[in-house]
């Protein structure tokens, strides 16, 4: 048992993570005898779906892990399975109420499988604290950080520091100025004892010892802001509190304990770099926010498709859908209607054993020529829809031609929150996960949700037609996708 579950393991972290490159070309055994198949090649075809990187991944994972075991022969030799087993870390102990419980279910004849099997245990437990540090260190290094040392990333590339270094004070990294702010394209000079910063027309100015800094603003206003910590001068350089700086820039601030690093990101600046991406998008969006009562908006679309399913025994049988959508949008509110071909899903379900010849009528005559209404009340924060097959769908719980209402975020809370275009949408969402992810990765995979997105429905995705923007989407587009 837990041997399969250590292969697993190997197998996602393989599939995840890319590990040193090693001279050996594949485990002895072969990793493909040890998973039980007669050859490589079959191997990959099935495990690995013809990958053969991804196989030659799980290799490297696998010999690394073997090098690491030999590196820990006089810890392996000195384990002790009864102090691991009282230590609190043995998962096994909190769970069973006393060893010979945990060796009568686990089928433990004796004292050496009990060791082995808790040798085992922790063994993982030691090898994925380890690898998950490598891990660790080679995002880093790719990233551009320095190991061992506090970092500061803005818009997802870590600010170089030659000299002085960012530290960690009291809770509070504190950053060498000169450096974070030429990464937002300012200047900082000295003037009678203060550190003075400029940016785009803002002006900060720190002093040694002093706990505030003086703000003005273009237009010529001055004041006196209060910071947390004082500044401090060290090494030729003036320290600043990091957060308060890029907050008083309008940066939202995260920290990245994992990496030991403070992430900036310059939501304006972000924000309107993806929205050049969906000016189309975001014109229909800004009229349904802005549009008054007598201002009405019309998408359509057509979809159609064959879905066949291959059967050498009864033949292939080929499943034909289609759908007529049109979208009205007045105001707060939009209207979605789709006219529905579906009878030959009911088909494809009973193929599939989920339906019986009874149910298989009902539902196909339901789903012919169906209809699928779905209303958002921007306003009120309401969506309601009609949903075919309904009563099928749901084993009678509601009837056929029943509204069900749901509450959803209203146009003015998506407004209040910053959200009224596409890449404010796109940015909230990386932000709201990398509070709980990984703060260090955000700034990447933001751009590569935008890029997904914008293969869809980016600006490129569109064409001009009788002053009108048209999206096509054919079955070439869905092959290559």
């Amino acid at each position: 048992m837990k041997r399969l579950t250590s292969v697993l393991l190997a197998i996602v972290l393989a599939l995840s993570l890319t590990a040193p490159a090693l001279a050996a070309e594949d485990t002895d055994p072969p990793l493909w005898k040890e998973y039980g198949y007669a050859s490589r090649e079959e191997c990959i075809r099935d495990i690995f779906y013809g990958d053969e990187d991804a196989y030659q991944e799980e290799v490297e994972y696998a010999l690394a892990r073997e090098s690491w075991e030999a590196s820990m022969a006089g810890e392996i030799a000195a384990f002790d399975a009864d102090a691991y087993w009282n230590s609190g870390e043995c998962w096994q102990a909190a769970y069973y109420d006393s060893k010979e419980a945990f060796m009568e279910d686990w089928l433990l004849e004796t004292e050496e499988d009990f060791r082995e099997c808790l040798l085992e245990e922790w063994l993982d437990d030691q090898w994925w604290d380890y690898w998950q540090a490598q891990e660790v260190e080679r995002t880093r290094a790719q990233l551009g950080g320095v190991a061992g040392q506090v970092g500061v990333m803005v818009d997802g590339t870590y600010v170089q520091f030659p000299d002085a270094v960012p530290e960690v004070v009291n809770g509070r990294t504190m950053v060498p100025c000169r450096q974070v702010l030429e990464a937002f394209g300012g200047t900082v000079t000295y003037e009678n004892g203060e550190a003075v910063c400029r940016l785009e027309g803002v002006t900060m100015r720190f002093q040694d010892g002093r706990d505030t800094a003086l703000l003005s603003l273009a237009d010529g206003t001055e004041t006196t802001v209060q910071m947390d910590v004082p500044c401090y001068y060290k090494n030729g350089r003036t320290y600043i509190p990091v957060r308060f700086f890029a907050e008083a820039l309008g940066c939202d601030v995260l920290w990245d304990g994992t990496y030991d690093t403070a992430v900036i990101l310059r939501r304006d600046k972000i924000t309107a770099e993806l929205d050049s991406r969906f000016t189309v998008l975001n014109r229909f969006l800004e009229a349904m926010r802005s549009g008054g009562p007598g201002d009405h908006y019309k998408t359509t679309a057509k979809l159609e498709g064959d879905l066949t399913m291959l059967d050498s025994i009864n033949g292939n049988q080929t499943y034909r859908f289609s759908a007529d959508m049109e979208l009205l949008a007045s105001g707060a509110t939009v209207n979605f209607t789709a006219k529905l071909k579906l009878g030959d899903l009911a088909k494809l379900m009973a193929a599939a054993g989920m339906l019986g010849d009874e149910d298989l009528a009902q539902l196909a005559a339901s789903l012919k020529d169906a209809r699928l209404e779905v209303i958002y009340d921007g306003e009120g924060g309401m969506m309601y829809m009609k949903v075919p097959g309904l009563s099928q769908l749901t084993y009678g719980t509601y009837d056929d031609g029943s509204w069900l209402a749901a509450p959803v975020t209203s146009l003015a809370e998506l407004e209040s929150a910053g959200v009224t275009t596409v890449g404010g949408a796109l940015y909230e969402n990386e932000l709201a996960y990398a509070k709980y992810g990984t703060p260090v990765l955000v700034y990447g995979e933001l751009m590569e949700a935008a890029d997904e997105l914008a293969s869809y429905v980016g600006d490129d995705c569109f064409q001009s037609n009788g002053g009108y923007s048209v999206l096509r989407y054919d079955k070439a587009d869905y092959e290559a996708a």
